[in-house]
């Protein structure tokens, strides 16, 4: 964080030194303009005059100036963004569950962990034990060996994901959509997936014991 703090101060001191100087070259341009068309024996009256003159076109320009900064921290702030969902999720994939875990929290505050953006996410074996995941989109994502033991998957998007030896004991699956999951030896001792959709899941897995399949 403090890299990209300094780095945007950086950015920003160099477009605001960028805004000054055209604005001052502006500034030159067009006295040097008004001197040209009325020459120096109207020297006294120049101020007076550049300022009528500048009056409707200064503000035009200023408002041109403004829009490009606007556009270019626009920009600038969405690949900021981008950078900071792609670490996001890298992190996700942390075999360190405290690492993990903060990537979960980080990403629900943002809205990212509900909008698809961990969809088609590289999970393998990431160590997601008693994670939120509560309506979390996971489209496809790959979660083969990832221990999610005691994680709240309630109302989960699982459609497509590869469960394959994930430990999902004591997971809360109520009402998790695992449309064509693959749950291919997945231990979902003591699970919950009552109401949960398991149409065209593979689901020849390792242990159902205990597990809720109401």
């Amino acid at each position: 964080m403090i890299r990209i703090g300094r780095r945007f101060v950086r950015w920003w001191t160099s477009l605001r030194l960028l805004g000054v100087v055209l604005l001052a070259l502006a500034f030159l341009i067009g006295t040097l303009g008004y001197l040209n068309q009325f020459g120096l024996l109207n020297l006294q009256e120049t101020p007076r005059q550049i300022l009528a003159d500048f009056y409707a076109s200064v503000s035009v320009e200023l408002a041109g100036i403004a829009i490009i900064i606007l556009i270019v921290e626009a920009l600038f702030q969405r690949r900021e963004t981008d950078r900071e969902k792609r670490q996001l999720i890298l992190q996700l994939a942390s075999s360190d569950s405290a690492s993990a875990l903060e990537a979960v929290r980080a990403l629900r505050v943002r809205g990212w962990l509900r909008d698809g953006s961990v969809n088609k996410a590289n999970l393998y074996a990431a160590n997601l034990r008693e994670a939120n995941l509560q309506w979390a989109s996971l489209r496809e994502a790959n979660l083969r060996q990832a221990d999610l033991q005691g994680a709240n998957l309630k109302y989960a998007d699982l459609q497509d994901a590869n469960l394959g030896d994930a430990k999902l004991q004591g997971a809360d699956l109520k009402h998790a959509d695992l449309q064509n999951a693959n749950l291919m030896r997945a231990d979902l001792q003591d699970a919950n997936l009552a109401d949960a959709n398991l149409q065209g899941a593979v689901r020849t897995v390792f242990n159902l014991q205990g597990s809720s399949l109401y």
